[in-house]
């Protein structure tokens, strides 16, 4: 799971205690904030319903998928690592967050939990409908989101204990 690292004694202890933590609202702000590096300001049409705000979708999927604080860290590290391969001027469409967010978690919580949610389940945890917004997958598209990712990764799910304790940071 996660590569050696000696971290001072506070560090340790920080981590420990928060991977005991329920999943805060600031939490999720960081990594919807690390996930909207993906896409530009694109208005939707008269007819089209926008993607739901980020947050409100990484509180829903959370909550439906009952991920705890580790798989949410590591999705996070994910994410980083995924913006970085990619650099800034990569753009995409409004679910790109989303989308992100979204496959990052389930290679965050299959590396970590083997034998866990499969696709199928996952496609319902992201399913969202509301008078204002709307968001809907196929269970292809997941298995996409998550292929392409992997590739971001170079199909390297391994965590140093360095961006473990950097994500750490940001959740503090």
């Amino acid at each position: 799971m996660v590569l050696p690292y000696k971290p001072g004694r506070l560090q340790e202890e920080a981590l420990m205690n928060l991977l005991y933590e329920p999943v805060t609202g600031s939490m999720v702000s960081h990594v919807a904030q690390a996930a909207r590096g993906f896409v530009p300001n694109i208005v939707p049409t008269d007819t089209e319903k926008p993607p739901p705000d980020l947050e409100v979708f990484i509180n829903s999927v959370i909550s439906a998928s009952k991920v705890g604080t580790l798989p949410l860290l590591v999705a996070f590290v994910y994410i980083v690592r995924a913006k970085s391969k990619l650099g800034p001027a990569n753009y995409g469409i409004p679910t790109t967050p989303h989308r992100i967010f979204l496959a990052s978690l389930i290679v965050s919580v299959k590396f970590l939990e083997d034998g866990t949610h499969k696709n199928k389940k996952w496609v319902k945890y992201a399913r969202m409908n509301t008078k204002r917004a709307t968001l809907k997958f196929s269970l292809d598209e997941v298995n996409i989101m998550e292929k392409e990712l992997l590739g971001y990764l170079d199909y390297n799910a391994w965590i140093r204990g360095h961006e473990l304790f950097r994500g750490l940071k940001t959740f503090q």
